[in-house]
C-alpha cells in the first residue's frame, strides 16, 4: 500500500519528541526550541531577521502587514493557490489580485507585465519547483517598486535570494514537517523593525492546540499501518468529529475566515521537530531528488508539466493524464495507490474554498485564461521520505497507462463558476 496523507513526512524522532511532550508538557514551557530554530533560520545567507510562527499564513500575514500599504492595496498572487494565502491577504487589510499561470503552475511572467496596478507581489514555487525565468519575475517587481515576499511552503531552500520577506511552512506534507508551524525570514532590513514587533507580540501558540496537534501526530502514525480498512477510516471520521484530531486547514478557514487563536508564535514541540528536520533537510531533498529522477526515468517528458523549471528537490511531480484526476486516483486506490487530491480540480484549493471568494475574484480568476488550460488534467506523484525506490516504481507504472503526452493531448478547459469548480 502506498499512502500519501496521514502526515507522510512522520520520523520515528517526531514521534519520540511527540510522546516526550505528551508526558512531560512542562519540558516544552518557555520559548528555548523556538529561539534554537530561529537561530538556525538566521544563519541562512542574507537573513536579517528569522521569526517562528504558528503556521505559513501566520508568516505570510504579518509580512504583509509589516508592509504597511494603504487599506485595499491590490496584492498579486499565483492564480493557482491555497484558499490560507488569499485569507492572509484580506486579513491584512488588502485585495487579492490573481495573476495567470504558466507551465510551472505559477505566476507567468508575461501575465505579470500586464499587471502594473499591483502593489505588492507574492510569488509562489508550486510543489517545490522554481520558475526558470524567476529572477525576470523579481526584476519587473523592483522595476515597479513593489515589495516581494516570497511563498517558500513547498520549499526550503537555504541560498540568498534578492526579495524583501519570504515564508515558510512547516505543516505535515511539507518539505520540513512540524505537525504545524512556519517562519517569516526578512531579507530587506526596511522590515525588520516592523516584523520584529509584530512577531514578538503575538501570543504564543494556545496549549490546547499544541496537545490537539500532538494527538493528531500521534494518532496518524498509528492508523497508517492499517488504511485503508473500513474500522479505520471511522476512527478518522471519529475523531474528527470530536475535534480530537487537528485539520490542517480549519472548517472555518474553508469560508476564508481566518481562525480566532491565530497568528501566534509556534508551539514549542512544533518548533524542536521543525529544528530536527531542519538538521537533516539535506538528506531530505537527495531523497526526493531520487524518487524525481526515477518519475522522470519511466514518464513520457511532456507528461510532466514543470519539466523545464528547477524541480530538484520538488514536493511532489505533476503529470498530465487522459481521464479525469478523480477517475484516475480512484482507478490506482483500487490498486493500493492513494495519492492526496489536495490541489487538484479547482484554482483555489482545497476545493471546497472556492465558494467563498467574492464574484469580483471569480471574475479575476476567469480572466486567467492559461490557468484553466493547465490544472484540469493532471494528478501529482510524491516524493516524501517513505517513498522507496521500489514504490515510486510500483506507483509510476501503475499511473502510465492514464499518462498523457502533452503534444497528443486535447486539453479539457474548465468552469470556474462560483457554483461548479469542477468539470464543465
Amino acid at each position: 500500500m502506498i499512502l500519501t496523507g496521514l502526515h507522510p513526512n512522520t520520523t520515528s524522532k517526531h514521534i519520540s519528541l511527540v510522546r516526550e511532550y505528551m508526558n512531560f508538557p512542562k519540558l516544552y514551557l518557555g520559548n528555548k526550541e523556538q529561539k534554537l530554530l530561529e537561530s538556525s533560520l538566521f544563519a541562512f545567507p542574507g537573513v536579517k531577521s528569522a521569526h517562528a510562527l504558528d503556521s505559513g499564513r501566520s508568516a505570510l500575514y504579518i509580512a504583509l502587514k509589516a508592509l504597511n500599504l494603504p487599506n485595499g492595496s491590490a496584492i498579486g498572487l499565483s492564480a493557482y493557490t491555497c484558499i490560507v494565502v488569499r485569507n492572509a491577504i484580506i486579513q491584512a487589510g488588502y485585495v487579492p489580485h490573481y495573476i495567470d499561470i504558466d507551465d510551472s503552475l505559477s505566476i507567468s511572467p508575461e501575465a505579470l507585465e500586464k499587471n502594473t496596478s499591483i502593489k505588492a507581489l507574492v510569488t509562489q514555487h508550486t510543489f517545490g519547483v522554481i520558475h526558470k525565468e524567476y529572477e525576470k519575475i523579481l526584476q519587473f517587481a523592483k522595476k515597479q517598486g513593489i515589495p516581494i515576499i516570497e511563498d517558500a511552503a513547498h520549499i526550503i531552500d537555504k541560498k540568498k535570494t534578492n526579495v524583501d520577506m519570504r515564508i515558510l511552512s512547516f505543516g505535515p506534507e511539507k518539505s520540513i514537517s512540524a505537525i504545524r508551524g512556519g517562519a517569516v525570514l526578512v531579507y530587506n532590513e526596511l522590515y525588520t523593525s516592523a516584523i520584529n514587533e509584530l512577531a514578538n507580540n503575538l501570543p504564543v501558540q494556545p496549549t490546547r492546540i499544541t496537545k490537539r496537534l500532538a494527538r493528531t501526530q500521534l494518532l496518524f502514525n498509528k492508523l497508517r499501518l492499517s488504511y485503508p480498512r473500513l474500522l479505520t477510516k471511522i476512527l478518522l471520521l471519529l475523531a474528527k468529529t470530536l475535534h480530537i484530531t487537528m485539520p490542517i486547514i480549519e472548517k472555518n478557514e474553508l469560508k476564508g475566515i481566518t481562525s480566532k487563536w491565530s497568528p501566534a508564535q509556534i508551539g514549542g514541540i512544533n518548533a524542536a521537530i521543525a529544528l530536527n528536520e531542519l538538521r537533516h533537510i539535506e538528506l531530505r531533498n537527495t531523497h526526493r531528488k531520487k524518487i524525481l529522477n526515477i518519475y522522470k526515468s519511466i514518464l513520457p517528458h511532456n507528461a510532466i508539466i514543470q519539466r523545464t523549471h528547477n524541480s530538484n528537490s520538488a514536493l511532489e511531480i505533476a503529470v498530465y493524464v487522459t481521464k479525469k484526476p478523480s477517475f484516475v486516483l480512484e482507478r490506482l486506490k483500487q490498486e493500493g495507490i492513494h495519492l492526496s487530491p489536495s490541489w487538484l480540480y479547482s484554482p483555489i484549493v482545497p476545493a471546497k474554498s472556492f465558494d467563498s471568494l467574492s464574484s469580483e475574484e471569480h471574475k479575476n480568476i476567469k480572466e486567467c485564461l492559461q490557468l484553466h488550460t493547465f490544472i484540469n488534467d493532471f494528478v501529482t506523484l510524491p516524493t516524501h521520505h517513505q517513498i522507496t525506490s521500489q514504490q515510486a516504481y510500483t506507483l509510476v507504472t501503475s499511473l502510465l497507462p492514464y499518462v498523457s503526452n502533452r503534444r497528443n493531448h486535447a486539453v479539457r478547459m474548465g468552469n470556474f463558476s462560483k457554483k461548479t469548480i469542477f468539470y464543465s
